[in-house]
C-alpha cells in the first residue's frame, strides 16, 4: 500500500522510504482513491478540513500534531507532543496494511434484507445488531426502511428533518444512474455527527464503521409517494444499492412487516440475500409459510434466503421444524434480560444473543473465525499509544 506524506515533514518521507515503504510527497488531496493512507499534520491541515473529508471518504489518516484542534474526527488517528518516534508511524501504517489485508479475506459489497413475519418477531432487532458486528470488521451501512413505525431515531438517538429516509428517497428519485446519486447528506455517523451535538443527540458507542440513514420520526407524513410500480421501485433501490457498495462493504436493510409494501417488497427483489425472521409465537409460526408464499408471488428471489427463529428461550429449532415441515437455517438464542438491554440501549444485549447473531454474521459476510473479536461499545481508542 502506497503511503500520501502530506505533512510537510520530510523526515517522515525519508523514515518510510529507509524501512522499504513506497511513499509520496503530495499536498493535492482531492481525488485520492478509498484506502490510499494519508499523514498530515497541523502545519499542513491545521484546521482539520482536510483529515476529516478524507477521513469520511474512507481513507486512513494519521495527523501529527502538537495540540490537534477540537473538530478533529474521532476516525482520524492522532500522533500527539513534542517528540514523535518513527516507530509509531510505522506501527500505524503496519497495523492499517494489516487491518486491510484481512478485510480482503472478508466476504464483502453485500446487500442484505431482513424482513419479518409479522411485527414483533425481532428482525429490525437482529438487523441491527448484524450492522453493529459487522462494522468491528467493515465499513457497514444500515438503512432502516420501516417509515410508518421507525425505531432507529429512538434506538441510534439519532433524528435531524433533512438527514433521512424521505430526503433519501426524493433524492434518488430523480436521479438516472448511480453517478448521480450522492449519499454524504443523508449519512448518519461519528464524522457527520462531529461538532453537531447541538442538533443530534450524540451516542457515543456508535461504531466508527457504521453509518445509518433513519426514517424521521415524523416520515410518513413527509415521505414521497413511490408510487405501486414495483419494478420501478427496484430499479432505484438498485441505483442506490450500487452507490453504496462503492463506499461500503456491506448494506443491512431493515423494514416493516407489511407485504403488500411497494419499497419492502422491491428491495427483497434488489438485495444479494434474504433474512425471513419468525418466532415462536403460535401466530408467527402459523402463517409463515402463508407469508413467504405471497413474497414468492411478488418476485422476490426464491434462492439466497435465509430463515432465522429468533427469540428461543430454550431451542425450540426441532419442533418448529417439524410444525413447518421445513428446515429453520438458524436460531437465535433470546434471554429475558435481553429486554433490559435494549431499554438500555445496548444493541447487542445479552451475550447468548451477541453469540448467536455472531454466528448468523458470520454466514452471512463470511467473516473468518479467526477475526472475530470480543466487540466492545464505547469510544475506540487511537490505532497509536499516545
Amino acid at each position: 500500500m502506497k503511503v500520501i506524506n502530506a505533512s510537510g515533514i520530510q523526515e517522515v518521507s525519508l523514515l518510510l522510504q529507509k524501512q522499504g515503504v513506497e511513499v509520496e510527497e503530495k499536498y493535492d488531496l482531492a481525488n485520492l482513491p478509498p484506502e490510499e493512507i494519508v499523514i498530515l499534520s497541523d502545519e499542513t491541515d491545521p484546521t482539520a478540513e482536510v483529515s476529516n473529508t478524507l477521513a469520511f471518504k474512507q481513507n486512513p489518516v494519521l495527523y501529527l500534531a502538537f495540540h490537534p484542534p477540537a473538530n478533529l474526527s474521532t476516525n482520524v488517528s492522532v500522533l500527539k507532543g513534542e517528540k514523535i518516534h518513527g516507530g509509531q508511524i510505522l506501527y500505524w501504517i503496519q497495523d492499517v496494511a494489516g487491518k486491510h489485508k484481512r478485510r480482503a479475506t472478508i466476504q464483502a459489497k453485500k446487500s442484505i434484507a431482513y424482513f419479518g413475519v409479522q411485527p414483533g418477531v425481532g428482525a429490525g432487532t437482529l438487523a441491527r445488531a448484524t450492522a453493529i458486528l459487522s462494522s468491528a470488521h467493515r465499513k457497514t451501512l444500515y438503512i432502516e426502511l420501516n417509515y410508518y413505525f421507525p425505531q432507529s431515531p429512538f434506538l441510534f438517538l439519532l433524528s435531524d428533518s433533512n438527514k433521512n429516509l424521505a430526503s433519501l428517497f426524493e433524492h434518488v428519485l430523480q436521479a438516472e444512474d448511480k453517478n448521480q446519486i450522492h449519499l454524504e447528506p443523508f449519512l448518519l455517523n461519528k464524522t457527520t455527527l462531529q461538532g453537531n451535538r447541538s442538533t443530534y443527540k450524540f451516542m457515543d458507542h456508535l461504531p466508527d464503521d457504521l453509518s445509518v440513514i433513519s426514517p424521521h420520526p415524523d416520515s410518513l407524513l413527509a415521505f414521497p409517494d413511490l408510487g405501486s410500480d414495483i419494478v420501478r421501485i427496484q430499479e432505484k433501490v438498485q441505483l442506490l444499492i450500487e452507490t453504496a457498495k462503492t463506499q461500503f462493504d456491506s448494506i443491512i436493510f431493515s423494514m416493516g412487516s407489511t407485504p403488500d409494501d411497494p419499497l419492502a417488497l422491491a428491495t427483497l427483489r434488489a438485495v444479494d440475500q434474504r433474512v425471513f425472521v419468525l418466532d415462536t409465537n403460535p401466530s408467527s409460526v402459523m402463517m409463515f409459510q402463508h407469508r413467504l408464499d405471497l413474497l414468492y408471488k411478488t418476485g422476490v428471489p426464491e434462492i439466497n434466503n435465509l430463515i432465522v427463529l429468533q427469540k428461543s428461550g430454550i431451542h425450540f429449532k426441532k419442533e418448529i421444524e417439524k410444525t413447518l415441515n421445513f428446515s429453520i437455517d438458524m436460531e437465535i438464542l433470546f434471554e429475558t434480560k435481553m429486554l433490559d438491554s435494549l431499554r438500555k440501549l445496548d444493541l447487542l444485549g445479552s451475550d447468548q444473543f451477541k453469540n448467536s447473531v455472531s454466528k448468523l454474521e458470520k454466514q452471512l459476510l463470511g467473516t473468518p473465525e479467526a477475526e472475530k473479536k470480543r466487540f466492545k461499545l464505547g469510544g475506540i481508542a487511537s490505532l497509536i499509544a499516545k
